[in-house]
């Protein structure tokens, strides 16, 4: 690890504490939600969209069959039979969309990991123009994660308004306009080569999704929590200064195969819990 880049990183954290201190919080929250994706999200999915689907139609019966009929009906008050029937009926609807919606959701995730694969591989090798690098340190990445989330924050921190939420939503605001302006000024051949893995991998998803709804539903949740757990323990570890950090540098082609390791044994694990679950047959 180069000592420069290290004392720089440590010297612009100690400048930027109250920034930095925002942005823990949803790295440590990002942590625990991608371990529990991880290992457990394609078994938890299904039931918190029912949940949600329930939720959602409870909250619109109690809203709109009060509104639509009398106070009364058959002598019971609208507003609990409105929350009963809005819920059954928001629950059975999530059911049967479940699988499209897992079928949208693989399809966004196959088409982001073909994306960002096909990214690197232009980006290294010199075909879209941007500061990645194959040798790049993770030292570097985070310091200039850090440098960016506080131009963004500035005004912010003016105005005493840094909290984590806030913080976080100006970063990903301004991160996704930086994308676009990168897209507009990429080659066509490059954008060529983007939109057709994105579209091959989306359609690939979209397909295993409506066919294997349970299956897509692990690969989803394997893969974003995979993203989301290493993300955010490198972030933590380089910021912290924690010890064993070293261990979490590598160039943006190693962090991709390890993406990609990692999400695959939490897919195996989350097959290999739901096969144990399932009883032996008599």
């Amino acid at each position: 690890m180069n000592p420069q880049a290290q004392s720089e990183f440590l010297e612009h954290l100690a400048e930027s504490a109250q920034s930095q201190a925002a942005l823990h919080a949803p790295a440590v929250v990002g942590l625990i939600t991608g371990m529990i994706l991880l290992l457990a999200g394609g078994r938890l999915l299904k039931p918190a969209v029912m949940l949600i689907g329930a939720a959602a139609g409870s909250l619109a019966g109690g809203l709109f069959i009060p509104a639509l009929t009398t106070n009364q009906l058959g002598g019971v008050d609208s507003l609990p039979i409105g929350l009963s029937v809005g819920a059954i009926g928001g629950l059975f609807l999530a059911a049967m969309l479940f699988r499209f919606a897992m079928a949208a959701g693989a399809a966004a995730a196959f088409a982001g990991l073909a994306l960002l694969a096909t990214g690197v591989y232009l980006a290294t090798s010199g075909e879209l123009k941007t500061s990645l690098r194959e040798d790049i340190t993770s030292t570097e990445i985070v310091l200039a994660a850090h440098r960016y989330s506080n131009e963004v924050a500035a005004p912010l921190l003016t105005k005493d308004q840094a909290t984590p939420v806030a913080v976080a939503t100006r970063v990903f605001e301004q991160a996704g306009h930086d994308l676009s302006d990168l897209w507009n000024r990429s080659p066509g051949k490059a954008r060529a080569s983007l939109a057709g893995a994105g579209a091959i991998a989306g359609m690939i998803g979209l397909v295993t999704g409506l066919l294997m709804p349970r299956r897509a539903a692990a690969i989803v949740t394997g893969l974003i929590g995979a993203g989301v757990a290493i993300i955010s323990l490198t972030w933590l570890a380089w910021s912290l200064n924690l010890p064993g950090r070293e261990w979490l540098s590598h160039g943006p082609t190693g962090w991709l195969l390890i993406w990609i390791a990692v999400a695959a044994a939490g897919i195996w694990c989350q097959h290999s819990g739901a096969v144990a679950g399932k009883p032996a047959p008599a």
